[in-house]
């Protein structure tokens, strides 16, 4: 039966007749029939690992829903193209139950895929049995070198998952463009980026490699956390570095992060919008920069909470021209914060003050070594907050080689300076 929409014209009116549903792992599997029967190759005897030799067509997803009831495989293809026809192309999860917390579309192992103008939905099944854990899942083979290079562009990814809408494990030099992510669950992620399969809480139907992760660019992309049932508000965006392995060179330029609480009984404040982790024995995460972003967290206690104690370091993270909302301390870094650059944005923070002062403050760090901190400092008046923040800089051990330039309220600039005197503060 023909795919395509079929107009019907009767006295000069014409009428569309609707899509029809397709079976998109049918179409994914007649082209490995098709290699295996052109190859001389038995049917069903090509490996994940060498579907990189067949030579992908585009996969055409029209108008309509079209249900998946297990993980659409698109392990190991390179150039594999998904494309829609925009929001009312949806491909939509209604998993059977041994499926449960794996991705909607699994791109282990693949490489170059193109995903455009389509809406991946976990539907049915999502919140009787948890459906899909995850929207799309680009990662490494563990037998296997690099995967990555992929694109997406203008693809909605929405619904209750447990682990995230947007999920990669070691998958590099990836570009994003127009994507938006919405995640109605409170536990997981919007994006996770990390360099392991996190203990096997991300689900695959290969097994995941681990290394390192290098090169990702969010152009102009939306993620949004509005659980609708209680319990911990997980991060909209997880960065996660460990087991010696490394990670940078991840880029955000405009777009919008935001983050609720549920509103019901029960509810949890969402601790944080971003978090950096890189912990163990080893790895480092670096070279990350946030540009023209709009963060609406004001349901959130921090915009960025770094969860890497010493020897461990995040350094270089830029953050320029952005507008950012939270309820407490926007940046906090227990540890050491090495080369941190902060220019021309607007900071504000909602939290409720008590005895006409708040403990809040911009940034929170233990140390802070070589960091150019330039920020406007914003707050909401209350009747308990009429006269703004007592500080904008909480550093608890020393500061070091750093620049602090504030335009705000704050009563002092920095709470605390330890260590050299090599240090410029001004008030403009």
């Amino acid at each position: 039966m023909s795919n395509r929409v079929i107009s019907i014209c009767t006295m000069m009116i014409c009428v569309a007749a609707p899509a029809v549903a397709i079976d998109l792992q049918a179409l994914l599997d007649d082209e490995i029939a098709k290699y295996e029967s052109d190859n001389g190759l038995p049917p069903g005897s090509l490996s994940v690992l060498d579907r990189r030799s067949i030579k992908m067509p585009k996969i055409v997803v029209p108008p309509g829903l079209h249900t998946i009831t297990e993980p659409l495989d698109c392990r190991g293809f390179w150039g594999l193209t998904i494309e829609g026809a925009g929001y009312g192309s949806q491909i939509v999860a209604d998993f059977d139950p041994q499926y449960v917390g794996y991705p909607m579309i699994d791109a282990t192992g693949a490489t170059r895929m193109t995903i455009r103008d389509v809406r991946i939905n976990n539907g049915p099944s999502a919140a009787a049995s948890g459906g899909a854990g995850i929207g799309v899942l680009f990662a490494r083979f563990a037998s296997a070198g690099s995967s990555g290079t992929h694109r997406m562009d203008t693809v909605y990814i929405h619904g209750p998952f447990s682990v995230g809408n947007l999920v990669s494990v070691a998958s590099e030099a990836n570009s994003y463009d127009h994507v938006e992510c919405t995640n109605h669950a409170a536990a997981g992620n919007c994006l996770l980026i990390t360099t392991s399969d996190l203990g096997g809480q991300i689900k695959s139907l290969e097994p995941l490699g681990t290394s390192t992760m290098l090169t990702a660019l969010f152009n102009s992309c939306i993620f949004s956390k509005y659980p609708s049932e209680a319990g911990n508000v997980d991060p909209v965006v997880r960065w996660n570095c460990e087991q010696g392995t490394t990670m940078g060179n991840l880029h955000f330029i405009g777009g919008n992060m935001s983050i609720s609480e549920f509103s019901g009984q029960g509810s949890v404040p969402a601790e944080t919008t971003i978090l950096m982790e890189a912990t163990g024995s080893g790895g480092q995460l670096h070279n990350c920069s946030f540009r023209g972003v709009r963060s609406e967290g004001g349901r959130a206690d921090h915009f960025i909470l770094v969860n890497a104690p010493l020897p461990r370091s995040i350094p270089r993270i830029h953050i320029a021209d952005c507008e950012i909302v939270t309820e407490k301390s926007a940046i906090v870094y227990p540890a050491y914060m090495d080369s941190w650059s902060l220019a021309r944005n607007r900071f504000t923070l909602f939290g409720t003050c008590t005895g006409g002062t708040c403990p809040y403050s911009i940034v929170e760090a233990d140390r802070l070594f070589r960091c150019d901190l330039d920020f406007i400092y914003g707050y909401t008046p209350s009747p308990n907050n009429t006269s703004g923040f007592p500080t904008a800089v909480t550093v608890t051990t020393f500061a070091e080689s750093s620049n602090i330039t504030i335009d705000g309220l704050a009563v002092d600039l920095v709470a605390f300076l330890g260590g050299t005197s090599n240090n410029n503060i001004y008030e403009r």
